[in-house]
C-alpha cells in the first residue's frame, strides 16, 4: 500500500517537472514582467554575452609537432586534440618552472594519470630520450 503511494508521488513529481520544463521559464518571465509593471520598473532582461576563447595556435602547433614526432606509420601514441584539451584544463601548476620528471611526479601524487593520459605518455616519452651525460632523472625543462 505504501509502495503505491510512493510510486504515485514520484509520478506526480515527474509530471510536474516535465511541465515546468516546457512552460516554467516562460511563465516565470511573464510573472516577472507583471511584477515589474506593478512596481513601475522597466523590465529589461540582459543579453548574455557569449564568451570567446583566444585561439592558442602555438599550443596547437606544438601538440601537432609532438604527435607527428611520436608517430609510427599511421599509429600515434598521442591524440593532439585531446592533448590540447588536457593542457587547457590542467590544474594550476605547483611550480612555475618544472622538469618533465616533476610533472610525472605531480601527476602520480595527485592521481591524475587516468585523467591526463596524453600528458603522461608525453612525459614518459620525453624522459626516455635523455642525454647520456644525464644523472638518470629526466631534468629537461618543459617550458
Amino acid at each position: 500500500m505504501l509502495l503505491d503511494v510512493a510510486v504515485d508521488l514520484l509520478k506526480k513529481a515527474e509530471d510536474s517537472l516535465c511541465s515546468y520544463r516546457h512552460t516554467g521559464f516562460v511563465s516565470a518571465q511573464i510573472s516577472a514582467k507583471e511584477i515589474c509593471e506593478e512596481m513601475n520598473v522597466v523590465a529589461v532582461l540582459k543579453k548574455k554575452r557569449l564568451r570567446t576563447t583566444k585561439p592558442d595556435d602555438e599550443l596547437e602547433k606544438q601538440a601537432k609537432d609532438l604527435c607527428n614526432t611520436l608517430k609510427c606509420g599511421d599509429h600515434t601514441d598521442l591524440d593532439f586534440e585531446e592533448l590540447i584539451i588536457e593542457m587547457q584544463s590542467f590544474p594550476q601548476w605547483p611550480k612555475q618552472k618544472m622538469t618533465t620528471f616533476d610533472l610525472l611526479v605531480f601527476l602520480e601524487e595527485k592521481y591524475l594519470i587516468e585523467i591526463y593520459p596524453n600528458m603522461w605518455v608525453d612525459g614518459i616519452e620525453h624522459c626516455s630520450h635523455r642525454d647520456p651525460c644525464d644523472s638518470g632523472l629526466c631534468r629537461k625543462k618543459l617550458f
